[in-house]
């Protein structure tokens, strides 16, 4: 599943079921190896490994933290996270492993409900998850972790590129006046992060369908001189975001080909450009003079696609 949407979507090569198959032997093998008891994580990492991919594995927290607000690093954040990115994340229970291939957003009292929608090779395609921390089916709990189909030279992970945009913007609003709209969602509590990875050249050409971006503002970045792959942390206006509105009030770029950046120190190091409400400043590859511009402070539509 994982490697053909990467071949969709991402530009991966095409793989046959054999070829996954030859790449899963081996590694550390769960009971016999034939007849086959199931693969081990340490097989399914080298398989994508063999495969072409640059996985990673990310334990997920067992409590039942659903808003992305209360806690960017819970399970829903997580994995909404990579399925932001078409990076489908394989999630590993106690006997059995399946695919997040989907979210919906419903409105609920105090706060968006999150429903995820997995793809099951024993049960089927689209099962809708209102509760991942109370599921009926045994062999599906708890999920213990993610494996990450990350496309080759990703390796900032999307929680250590998403703690540097959230460091960026942290800076920021403390100089920033009540009147800003970033101060101001901040201050009313309706501050929210989205992060997504995508590719650079995509990413560019969305850029003439966002609804209400600055034509200045889009220019630059088609101008930019980027890697391949980004990681990009948007901070939106949750108000305007549940109307139904362009809401988007900023975004931090980052390079996913550089050093993993700690979460608990973040820097400017990876950070490709930065944009917020009257302001856009860009790094060059070689680290020159930074490039600067005062956009339209307008928000604007999103880069995930619905």
């Amino acid at each position: 599943m994982v490697s053909l949407l990467a071949h969709l979507r991402l530009g991966g090569r095409r793989t046959l079921p054999a070829e996954i198959q030859q790449a899963s032997l081996g590694g550390v093998v769960t009971s016999r190896q034939t007849p086959s008891e199931g693969l081990s994580v340490h097989q399914m990492l080298n398989a994508l490994t063999q495969l072409g991919f640059s996985p990673g594995a990310t334990v997920l927290p067992q409590d039942a933290v659903e808003s992305f607000a209360a806690d960017w690093r819970s399970l829903y954040a997580i994995v909404c996270r990579y399925v932001n990115s078409n990076i489908p994340p394989i999630v590993v229970g106690s006997g059995h492993v399946w695919v997040v291939v989907a979210y919906s957003r419903q409105p609920s009292p105090g706060h968006t409900r999150l429903t995820l929608y997995r793809h099951d090779d024993a049960l089927g395609p689209y099962i809708p998850i209102d509760d991942p921390f109370n599921e009926p089916n045994s062999a599906h709990k708890p999920w213990k972790q993610v494996l990450l189909a990350l496309p080759p030279k990703i390796y900032l992970s999307g929680e250590r590129a998403e703690a540097s945009g959230r460091w960026w913007f942290s800076s920021r609003l403390a100089t920033l006046p009540p009147t800003d709209p970033l101060r101001a969602a901040h201050d009313a509590g309706e501050l929210s992060y989205v992060a997504y990875g995508i590719r650079s050249r995509e990413y560019k050409h969305r850029l003439k369908d966002r609804v209400g971006l600055d034509p200045d503002l889009a220019r630059a970045y088609r101008l930019s001189l980027w890697p391949r792959n980004l990681w990009v942390i948007e901070a939106q206006d949750r108000r305007l975001r549940k109307a139904g509105k362009p809401a988007v009030l900023g975004e931090v770029i980052l390079d996913p080909t550089s050093s993993h950046l700690e979460p608990q120190t973040p820097s400017e190091h990876g950070i490709l450009a930065v944009h917020a409400p009257g302001t856009y400043i860009a790094h060059s590859p070689d680290h020159g003079t930074p490039s600067r511009l005062s956009p339209v402070s307008t928000p604007y539509e999103s880069g995930v696609r619905s």
